[in-house]
């Protein structure tokens, strides 16, 4: 039995995994709704395994690629983490002002 994945993707698993990797140049396409450009990205439980981090360094990290690379909002990484929005917006303008050289 087929089923939909992502919400866009209906066959075989060899034929998803083949479709996910040409919707991986999707980003740079403006007119392609969001569900779709990101459609080959990895689920927030995949990027944050069951939450135990060894340090706030890799967290954080993985926040910022969440957000950055993968498209996702921060209500949605904040609402998978428990962590308040807002936090995670000032703790992203920090890691920036860091990666530029400014404390």
């Amino acid at each position: 039995m087929l089923e939909a994945k992502n919400q866009i993707f209906l066959g075989s698993d060899s034929f998803i995994e083949e479709a996910m990797q040409h919707a991986e140049g999707a980003d740079l396409l403006s007119d392609i709704p969001k569900i779709q450009k990101h459609a080959a990205r990895p689920a927030l439980q995949d990027i944050f395994g069951k939450g135990s981090f060894k340090s706030k360094k890799i967290r954080n990290a993985k926040i910022k690629g969440a957000y950055e690379r993968h498209g996702y909002t921060l209500r949605e990484i904040g609402q998978h983490l428990q962590l308040n929005s807002d936090y995670l917006s000032r703790l992203l303008i920090e890691m920036r002002k860091r990666s530029e050289g400014r404390t």
